[in-house]
């Protein structure tokens, strides 16, 4: 069966800018209201996966994922609060959450899983990634930053073109393309590459950061604000 052709531009990742856009405009107005807590926010998460399986798109998607980091937040405070009652306790549940999850010990029950919610969740919604793995690296990130303080500030910049990096990665696979098709074949599987695509990436990411994202920042808060 010949799969459909579907046309995409020559940045694929930029069509979540309009859910993105929705998303932080809904969220203005909903916290302005609601989510002021854990509940708030485990109800619209609750409400958001009943969204999504009725409707199973995109924009229910970055729904979900959206308010699931909100969760993600509050959890972070308790854990804060709970470090600093009992520092070793916490420290210890941690680490052995994080030997459990990235051992791969739960991978086969949890695709297992997956295999059985597929009619219900679609084939898009990875339990194991979305709602345990990340979150669990961002506190295993944010446990980082409580005992080395500065490790933050020196890393900031990573965070600062993050948004940069996912805008620019797409495109910047072009020129390596145009090469490889017109002057000398590039082996995708080298390693040597790979690493040359990712620097070349950081670099231009970097760049265009400081001398457009920040410039332009600059730029509309003097206009809007004052």
């Amino acid at each position: 069966m010949v799969k459909p052709y579907v046309a995409v531009g020559f940045n694929a990742p930029s069509f979540s800018i309009s859910i993105e856009l929705f998303l932080y405009i809904s969220f203005f107005f909903v916290s302005l209201n609601y989510a002021k807590n854990i509940s708030q926010v485990s109800m619209i998460v609750i409400v958001s996966v009943a969204l999504y399986c009725v409707i199973k798109s995109s924009f229910t998607l970055g729904i979900l994922l959206f308010y699931y980091g909100g969760f993600v937040f509050y959890l972070l405070e308790k854990i804060k609060k709970t470090i600093e009652r009992n520092k070793k306790f916490a420290i210890t549940v941690l680490l052995i959450i994080n030997l459990i999850i990235f051992s791969q010990l739960l991978n086969n029950y949890f695709l297992e899983l997956q295999l059985e919610l597929n009619t219900i969740i679609g084939t898009r919604l990875m339990i194991l990634l979305y709602f345990i793995k990340f979150p669990l690296i961002i506190i295993n990130l944010m446990m980082i930053q409580i005992f080395f303080k500065n490790i933050g500030k020196n890393l900031q910049i990573f965070g600062d073109i993050s948004y940069t990096i996912y805008l620019i990665h797409f495109p910047l696979q072009i020129p390596f393309g145009i090469i490889s098709n017109n002057f000398f074949k590039i082996n995708y599987n080298s390693n040597i590459i790979f690493l040359l695509y990712i620097f070349v990436v950081l670099l231009v990411s970097i760049i265009t950061y400081k001398f457009f994202e920040l410039p332009s920042k600059k730029f509309f808060r003097k206009i809007f604000i004052k």
